[in-house]
């Protein structure tokens, strides 16, 4: 063993027999090395495991942002002197400490050297100057109090007149001379005040208590009662009693409890929701809860600042932006949202959303932040992913589309070069051979063969629109309108253009998916939305192009349209817009009619 470790070894055995309640604890990271027996007694830890824990850990903290500010003043000042904390113990006894730290060095490890002493009867003595003055008040000058008295050994509780009328009494009807405890409180309220009462010694004289009352009514309300043990002699003997005074504070405690339930309450959801509060200084300095440090990677109980952790965590890149949103807050009282990356001590990358208000001490005038964050890195990468899909998506809609219209392009060529050619080799054949010798059977052969030649020349229209080819989009959404949707019909479908004869051609996928989408939403308005009026309207807005489709139809709902599956229809208007890179949107009102807008623009 090296003789540092030896040193060290004998220095903790040293403390570990001290007669006072002194812990040593890690300087990096806040776990405790050593704790005397003392120390042990006053947090009434027993033979439960300590070493190796933070205080964090223990629930000494009756507020964790206390410990968070202290660690600050140690930073600064290298030591904190007598400094009052409240504090629980392991059995949750509520504790007044004053708690001092000086920082050592021992052999090559950096510790902190705190020592406790509880200050909770000074606390007990400043209650028994109060009531001792309330009493004052009462002999002297009156109060809106009453006076109450008992024997420490009996059940019986005096009350004066004006006691009495606290509980509700009326001042005209008679009223006992005192009341059974189990009469004036719940078997909770009754429990307290005995175990008060048994408390009080000669060197505890005093007690303080809020208990809920029971008056003539039998609806509680808040009331304190403090008394002191008196000693009170007559001529025979001395004899023990209780005097003290009572009070209404019905209306603050239960704006009190509202309080403390509102903070419950808000506390639970920062839980469940897994959020961590924090508030951030002019100076950058920080105070954290303790979900804040597992935010980062740290365990509660370290001794690092957040300030330290948050630097380190963060490039420098995101510790710029960050700060730069953060003074913008902080100097002209804007609400703060952003988002940052930052890196966990063994290296994971983590995201976190933190939003927050600046808020100003009604103490010191001082302005700071404060807010929550949480961990969004599962729905970034969700986010990310989605990204991707919709890329790979993308990409994949635009090579269906493009094999569509080679298909389409092939189809049509089939049709018009080799059926199309052989119908009418067809009908050329069955025409000379009427004119030879006509028969009834060969002319119902020739209607069919003319039918036919009618069906395909229109499929050859539906699959390959020539004149998108030949003279671009607005001459074939022309002709598509009085091909289809002739003037002798129950809709009228209206067509005005905007774009001037000098315009450019645009793109064959552009104008190839135009087309089709102004067929689709003008089928739709008529066939399915039965529309008396559709007017297509096509312009050129900046460099791009701009179509939108109104009808008076019946119309839809968007919503209702969205939770239910099908609609290939709109599916595939929306699968062509995202092919071209094309903004479409479809807004529509049941009995309202429908409205589609396709906006184009190139990228460069």
């Amino acid at each position: 063993m090296s003789l540092a470790s030896t040193t060290e070894s004998a220095l903790f055995s040293a403390l570990r027999l001290l007669p006072a309640p002194i812990m040593l604890l890690r300087n990096e990271t806040g776990v405790i090395e050593v704790a005397s027996e003392a120390a042990r007694q006053l947090l009434e830890i027993g033979d439960a495991p300590l070493i190796g824990k933070t205080t964090v850990e223990l629930g000494l903290w009756a507020d964790p942002l206390q410990r968070s500010d202290f660690m600050h003043e140690m930073v600064q000042t290298g030591r904190l002197t007598k400094k009052l904390i409240s504090a629980r113990s392991a059995k949750g006894r509520a504790l007044s400490l004053e708690i001092s730290v000086e920082t050592l060095q021992i052999a090559e490890g950096h510790f902190f050297l705190a020592f406790f002493d509880d200050v909770s009867q000074v606390e007990s003595l400043q209650v028994h100057l109060r009531s001792v003055r309330d009493q004052l008040a009462l002999l002297t000058h009156g109060t809106a109090g009453g006076l109450w008295s008992c024997l420490p050994d009996s059940d019986d509780i005096f009350l004066s007149l004006r006691g009495w009328e606290l509980l509700g009494y009326d001042k005209t009807n008679p009223r006992p001379l005192s009341l059974k405890c189990h009469v004036l409180m719940d078997e909770l309220g009754c429990e307290a005040f005995a175990l008060a009462v048994k408390a009080l010694e000669p060197h505890k004289p005093t007690m303080d208590l809020e208990l809920q009352l029971y008056g003539p009514q039998g609806a509680p309300r808040w009331y304190r009662l403090r008394g002191s043990l008196k000693e009170i002699r007559a001529r025979s003997a001395s004899k023990a009693r209780i005097e003290g005074t009572i009070g209404d504070i019905h209306d603050s405690k239960s704006l009190e409890l509202e309080k403390i339930r509102a903070a419950q309450r808000a506390q639970l959801a920062l839980t469940t929701a897994k959020l961590g509060y924090w508030e951030v200084f002019d100076d950058a300095t920080a105070v954290w809860d303790a979900q804040t440090y597992r935010m980062y990677g740290y365990d509660p109980g370290t001794s690092r600042l957040p300030k330290d952790i948050y630097e380190e965590a963060l490039s420098e890149s995101e510790l710029d932006r960050t700060r730069r949103w953060m003074s913008k807050c902080l100097r002209y009282g804007l609400s703060l949202s952003i988002e940052f990356e930052l890196r966990w001590p063994d290296g994971q990358v983590r995201v976190l959303m933190a939003q927050g208000q600046r808020v100003v001490n009604p103490v010191n005038g001082r302005a700071s932040l404060i807010g929550v964050g949480w961990d969004v890195t599962e729905q970034r990468k969700a986010k990310e992913a989605l990204l991707r899909y919709q890329r790979e998506l993308s990409a994949l809609t635009r090579e269906l589309i493009e094999q569509e219209r080679n298909t389409t392009r092939k189809l049509a060529q089939v049709l018009h070069d080799q059926l199309g050619q052989t119908l009418t080799a067809a009908r050329l054949a069955i025409d000379f051979q009427q004119q030879v010798q006509p028969t009834e059977a060969g002319g119902r052969m020739q209607r069919l063969m003319s039918q036919a030649i009618d069906q395909v020349r229109g499929l050859l229209i539906d699959l390959r629109p020539t004149l998108l080819e030949e003279r671009g989009l607005s001459a074939a959404l022309d002709n598509e309108v009085m091909r289809a949707f002739p003037p002798n019909m129950d809709c009228d479908v209206v067509l005005q253009c905007e774009i001037p004869d000098t315009q450019a051609r645009w793109p064959t996928e552009v104008e190839f998916a135009f087309f089709m989408i102004a067929r689709e939403a003008i089928a739709n308005a008529v066939v399915h939305a039965q529309a008396h009026l559709v007017v297509v309207d096509l312009s050129v807005q900046g460099r791009g192009l701009h179509m939108e489709v109104s009808d008076d139809g019946n119309g839809f709902s968007t919503v209702a349209l969205q939770s239910r599956p099908g609609h290939l229809g709109l599916i595939g208007m929306r699968e062509r817009a995202l092919a071209v890179d094309a903004r479409l949107s479809i807004s529509s009102t049941p009995g309202d009619g429908t409205r589609v807008q396709l906006m184009w623009e190139p990228k460069t």
